[in-house]
C-alpha cells in the first residue's frame, strides 16, 4: 500500500484556482501599498523623506531599503497586470529575501 492519495483533476483545479486567487490578492495588496507610498511625495526622495518623518519613522537608510523593496514588489505587480516588462533577468526572490524573515 502506498502512502498518500493520487490527486484528481478536481483537486488539481482547486489548487490552481486557489493559487491564482492568492496571487491576485497579493498583487492587489502590493498596488495598494505602492499607491500609499505615492501619496507621500512627488518622487523617490520626497517619499523616503516622508517615511523618515512619519511617527516612529524609519532611519534614512531603512527608508531607502523599504522604498526599494516596495518598488521591487510593485515591479512584479506591474508585470502581473501587463503594465510593465522585465527587460533582463532579475531575481525578485533573492531581492526580497530580507523582508520575508526566516523561513
Amino acid at each position: 500500500m502506498s502512502v498518500g492519495a493520487a490527486v484528481s483533476s478536481d483537486q488539481a483545479n482547486n489548487i490552481l484556482t486557489s493559487n491564482a486567487k492568492q496571487v491576485q490578492a497579493d498583487m492587489q495588496a502590493v498596488v495598494k501599498l505602492w499607491n500609499w507610498i505615492a501619496t507621500l511625495g512627488a518622487d523617490q526622495a520626497a517619499q523616503q523623506a516622508a517615511l523618515v518623518a512619519m511617527p516612529n519613522g524609519f532611519t534614512s537608510a531603512d527608508a531607502a531599503v523599504f522604498w526599494t523593496k516596495a518598488n521591487n514588489l510593485f515591479a512584479v505587480a506591474q508585470v502581473y497586470y501587463g503594465l510593465g516588462t522585465q527587460p533582463s533577468a532579475f531575481n525578485f526572490d533573492s531581492a526580497l529575501a530580507g523582508v520575508r524573515g526566516p523561513a
